[in-house]
């Protein structure tokens, strides 16, 4: 069996019988979706169940933990840890509010070596940028989903702009305390950006970053930055002689 998914409530025992039961799976999908959590109670996973996965379970390519809330920082670092295997094989990581992890459990994440896609959106106020610049250090990263997160600043992505040079895909929705002169450092890289309700951007600084990267082909925006724009212009841009599209929220 090389895929599992689950929507709904799962308790450690779950865990474990998916772990013995599954050990070869690759495709990992937890996702749980938004909606009343009363019914979860004691149900949902925490660290042990995590672990159990990690242990089993060493040919992980794609995890999705996502709305996920009981796990913490222990239960990340396993995945780098339990027999040492998901370091070289797991490429896609989502952990999508996520909020009882911190700055320790994302440092933990740089030993994660074929990590090409990273999802940390809305995992709180926990995270800072003394977790987030420890990403600088994944060799592969490709994709990075930092919405939400309020208390990283340019220092995260001047590292990363610099030292993550596969870098394509950036978002950034209300990360409120960047400026350009963090976003300048991945100039040239990125095809894809979000900057929706990034209030210390301007059209100009916009413009600034997205004429540098010839691949641009999606850029999705705060509609508040439409006044800043020319109106023939709302909906696509011409980047270097290719057309890209533009998305308003």
């Amino acid at each position: 069996m090389g895929f599992f998914q689950c929507r709904k409530p799962l308790s450690n025992n779950h865990m474990k019988l998916i772990a013995e039961s599954c050990p070869n799976i690759k495709i990992l999908n937890l996702f749980h979706p938004p909606g009343p959590r009363h019914e979860v109670g004691k149900l949902e996973f925490d660290d042990v169940g995590l672990c159990a996965i990690a242990e089993a379970c060493n040919h992980l390519v794609y995890v999705n933990l996502g709305g996920r809330l009981h796990f913490k920082d222990i239960g990340i670092g396993s995945l780098y840890l339990a027999n040492g295997d998901l370091r070289y094989c797991l490429e896609t990581l989502y952990l999508t509010k996520c909020d009882k992890i911190t700055d320790t459990g994302i440092i933990h994440l740089k030993k994660l070596v074929s990590l090409r896609t990273l999802g940390l959106s809305e995992c709180g106020a926990n995270i800072t940028d003394h977790g987030v610049v420890a990403l600088c250090e994944l060799p592969n990263i490709e994709r990075l989903y930092f919405d939400f997160l309020i208390n990283i600043t340019d220092i995260s992505l001047l590292e990363i702009g610099r030292k993550c040079l596969k870098m394509s895909v950036l978002s950034l929705e209300a990360c409120e305390r960047i400026t350009a002169f963090g976003l300048l450092a991945f100039s040239g890289k990125l095809s894809r950006l979000t900057l929706v309700k990034c209030y210390k951007l301007s059209w100009e600084d916009v413009m600034l970053i997205v004429k540098s990267c010839q691949n641009m082909s999606r850029l999705i925006l705060s509609s508040s930055m439409k006044k800043r724009m020319p109106k023939a212009d709302y909906e696509y841009l011409k980047i270097n002689n290719r057309w890209g599209s533009i998305f308003w929220k």
